[in-house]
């Protein structure tokens, strides 16, 4: 029917118009919730997934490499004579989650498509500097690594934890105050979900209850607070990576860059480096 009325790029104009809340109406506000765009992208590779049948998106990310691979593979094969549309939907459905972090100009560098012809006029001036590739085994956009550390916008930030007692600033949601209570406590090498329960006030089993209500678990608030932590100190090149895992609790810096990593994307010393230029 597209083809028919000479509309070669409906796929691509429902998914700019659609795309990133194509399997919840609530995924740009449950991106924002975050603390970096690569966890973001997890967690909504693992939402969506779970809710468009026999569909996948993820991750991609080549050992040693300076791209990410965000990928999108439907529920048919590339014979189907709907792939173009679907290709081109998917595709602005990522770009669309990107875009909340990285702002709604952003476009990327190269873009596949498993499509064997080259995209219309129109997608090409919508994407004037990105590389279009056909012929691919899945439909993906590629992310700079320096992306993945992004955090969200900052009117959707929680409190920064060296304005706690700014009233104004604290948080009213009950993972951004643990968040913050934890903060204060974030040098010690044990802050286990004991510990927590008992600034809480509260048994152990009542605030697993409570995080997992909230969409969370001890361990993943526990690595949000830290991670916080050490993105403002990795800010000053003066303080080693060892010194900066050494003042978080951890016992040793591979430790603490498998942990900043699985939120960030990438280890610390290459988010520094993002930071810096």
């Amino acid at each position: 029917m597209a083809r028919s009325q000479g509309i070669e790029d409906l796929g691509f104009r429902v998914g700019q118009k659609y795309g990133a809340d194509c399997a919840d109406p609530q995924l740009s506000s449950l991106l924002r919730q975050s603390p970096t765009l690569y966890h973001a992208l997890v967690r909504a590779s693992e939402l969506v997934n779970k809710t468009i049948s026999r569909s996948r998106i993820g991750l991609l990310q080549p050992p040693h490499g300076e791209h990410t691979y965000f990928y999108h593979r439907p529920s048919f094969d590339t014979h189907n004579p709907f792939i173009d549309q679907i290709d081109w939907f998917g595709l602005n459905a990522l770009i669309g989650m990107v875009r909340v972090f990285a702002g709604p100009e952003w476009r990327p560098a190269e873009i596949g498509v498993t499509t064997h012809h080259a995209p219309c006029r129109a997608i090409r001036e919508a994407l004037p500097d990105t590389h279009i590739r056909p012929s691919q085994p899945y439909a993906y956009i590629t992310l700079d690594n320096a992306l993945l550390g992004l955090s969200p916008p900052p009117h959707e930030t929680t409190a920064d934890a060296s304005t706690i007692l700014d009233c104004d600033t604290v948080s009213n949601d009950f993972v951004g105050s643990l968040k913050q209570v934890l903060q204060s406590y974030i040098q010690k090498s044990d802050l286990g979900i004991e510990f927590a329960a008992e600034l809480c006030n509260t048994s152990k089993r009542s605030l697993q209850r409570t995080l997992t209500e909230n969409g969370t678990r001890y361990s993943e608030v526990l690595d949000q607070t830290r991670f916080d932590a050490a993105s403002e100190l990795l800010q000053d090149l003066d303080i080693k990576v060892t010194d900066v895992a050494h003042q978080l609790g951890y016992s040793d810096s591979a430790h603490f860059s498998r942990a900043f990593k699985r939120i960030a994307g990438v280890n610390p010393r290459v988010y520094r480096e993002a930071c810096s230029h």
